[in-house]
Formats: C-alpha cells, structure tokens, sequence
C-alpha cells in the first residue's frame, strides 16, 4: 500500500474565517486522522490557530451528532467565544449551572458542549460525540469510565488514610504552624 498524502478535506461553507495554508493542513490531518478513528494532537507555539482548526473539523463532521470539548475552566469561555466567531452554526452549551439532564437528553448534530466536567462528559461520549481535549487524549466511554473509578478509588484511599502520593497530609506540628500565622495575620489586618 503506497501512502499518497494526507487527502484534502474541504472547509465547512458554514466556517467563519480564512485558514492559513498550515491551518488547512492541520484541518486535512485532523479530518484524516477523525475519519481512521484515530486520536490527533496539534502541537506548536501559543497563537497559531489550533483552536480555529478543532472548530473546523467539529462543523467538519457536525452533522454526525454532537462534539465535546473538554478544557480547563479558565479556558472554557475562550472556547465558547471562538466557536460563536468561527462557527456559528455549532449550538454551543457550557455547563456551569442549570438542569444538565435536560440538556444532555436534547443534545444532537450540531451542538458543542464545552465542559471542564469529566462526569459529564463520560455522558457526552456515551452520546457518540466527537471529543476535543486539550491535551490531545482521545477519550472513549471506556476510559472514561476507568478515569473515574480510579478517581474515586484514589479518594477512598485517601479518606482511610492510605499515602497515594503527592504532599503528604498536614500533621499536628503543620497544623499548629499554620494556625499561628493565620492569627498573627488576623491580628495585623483587623489593626
């Protein structure tokens, strides 16, 4: 089997925005990459585009159900505000408050959820979304799933008092330390 390139995917007509040429390659890579139901990763510097490029292949393949973004809080609204610029057509939904059942039960072609929510988003999978997460992991139902009952297994351990790694816990002497500085600086604000 010969590899003749990487083929051309065309730009959505509903895509708000011109691409550079290295925009439009990225977009032929991540549509390949969607359609060999293969996971893909956009690495270069702050500022080139990779947002704009995950919006065009979300309208890309809008039509064959929901897509899922999955990004810290702090740049979640970022999103939000990309894909109203460059791709209008995409219902966007963000979660922060409000009857998230209802909503996920609505969702179909043409809605982006963005979310820093991993239950929810297990639930978003499990709902044949496309998934854009901003470390580049491809996120099935199944690992999903794993992420959250090792989340939880971590948490019990904890709770019983098992090291699991990271800082250790404050002991007394910490305790006590901490206590006294936040006196002194009770005191000297409350001057």
């Amino acid at each position: 089997m010969a590899f003749d390139g990487i083929p051309r995917a065309s730009l959505p007509a509903d895509f708000n925005g011109t691409l550079r040429s290295y925009q439009v390659r990225g977009v032929d890579w991540l549509v390949l990459l969607r359609e060999l139901e293969l996971g893909a990763l956009l690495a270069d510097d702050m500022g080139l585009g990779k947002t704009v490029q995950a919006l065009a292949l979300l309208l890309h393949r809008s039509a064959r159900g929901p897509a899922l973004v999955i990004a810290p809080t702090s740049v979640c609204g970022g999103w939000a505000r990309e894909s109203w610029r460059f791709s209008p057509t995409l219902r966007v939904v963000q979660f922060g408050s409000g009857d998230r059942k209802a909503e996920l039960e609505g969702l179909g072609p043409g809605d982006l959820v963005i979310t820093s929510d991993i239950p929810l988003a297990a639930r978003v999978i499990e709902a044949g979304s496309t998934v854009v997460r901003f470390r580049g992991e491809q996120l099935t139902a199944a690992n999903v799933r794993q992420r959250l009952q090792a989340r939880d297994f971590m948490e019990e351990l904890r709770g019983s008092g098992v090291m699991t790694g990271g800082p250790p816990p404050f002991g007394p002497k910490d305790k006590q330390r901490f206590a006294g500085a936040l006196d002194r600086w009770l005191a000297a604000a409350s001057r």
